[in-house]
């Protein structure tokens, strides 16, 4: 009887091992030890969590350091009709890479400039600073003016492209995303010295003769062109937008508003929509 026993329990021990032998090769993971076992439930609730929070948005440089699929496309933009939520303001796309608003225009890039809401009181609300000189009275240019100039028109040290330099420095790390721009005095239509790496800027006669859309050069009220009209008078948009006004603008006359314009570079954001964009869904890659 003990020896029959014996018998048994050998016969059952081994068809126990042929069995482990069976399910996992000798180089396989320890199915009960350590191996895919103890990690499938953790991998398996990861994905069910990705699902439900999928991860952010990021920059397309970073989909590419990250060696994932091919960042996805940039949206097509629409030249006086994409509209962009960009720093806590609504702007219009006044050119792209198809129809540029100026001839060096960087490659990839959208310009935009401010769009109205429709009320005159929005200057001043946007905190632009409503109306105002485009150079202001002063004893450093030419003896009656502000800055440092040749003449008063000068568009370098004016007030208006001080106030640009002083509205950009309020964006914060929406800054990262604007395309720099140099404005010449031979290709840029300004007067005086060139001024280097504007972030923003006023647009000329000439960028604003391309946009050729009332609905997007009309504002509630006139507003400085950086173009000078001789030594003391420099262009304005007329607030109707069907033309330029070019009536004795005298530099320092406070009477029209500042409308900024730069180029929103869309090689270092992701698009919310094909239509709209919000730097909330915009992760650059200066981002952390």
């Amino acid at each position: 009887q003990a020896s029959k026993q014996a018998s048994k329990q050998a016969s059952k021990q081994a068809s126990k091992q042929a069995s482990i032998g069976r399910a996992r090769s000798p180089n396989a993971p320890d199915v009960t030890s350590g191996g895919f076992g103890e990690t499938a439930l953790p991998c398996a609730l990861y994905l069910a969590l990705l699902a439900i929070f999928p991860l952010p948005a990021v920059a397309q440089s970073q989909w590419r350091d990250l060696g994932a699929s091919p960042a996805p496309a940039v949206p097509a933009t629409a030249v006086n009709s994409t509209q962009i939520n960009f720093a806590g303001h609504e702007w219009v796309v006044i050119g792209n890479d198809t129809n540029r608003t100026y001839g060096s225009q960087p490659n990839g890039s959208v310009t935009v400039l401010l769009k109205s809401n429709g009320t005159a009181s929005y200057e001043a609300g946007g905190g632009f600073g409503g109306t105002m000189a485009f150079r202001e009275s002063g004893s450093t240019c030419a003896g009656s003016y502000a800055g440092s100039c040749s003449v008063p028109s000068d568009y370098n040290t004016s007030t208006l492209q001080s106030r640009m330099v002083t509205i950009a420095s309020g964006f914060g790390k929406e800054l990262d995303v604007i395309t720099e721009r140099t404005l010449t005095s031979s290709s840029d239509g300004i007067g005086g010295a060139d001024v280097a790496n504007q972030k923003l800027w006023a647009l000329s006669d000439s960028e604003w003769s391309t946009i050729n859309d009332n609905s997007v050069t009309s504002y509630p009220s006139s507003w400085w062109l950086r173009s000078p009209l001789g030594d003391f008078n420099a262009s304005a948009g007329w607030f109707g937008g069907g033309y330029i006004d070019y009536d004795l603008n005298y530099v320092d006359l406070a009477s029209f508003v500042v409308r900024p314009a730069f180029n929103l570079d869309l090689q270092s954001v992701l698009f919310a929509s094909d239509a709209r964009v919000s730097f909330r869904s915009i992760w650059t890659k200066s981002l952390r």
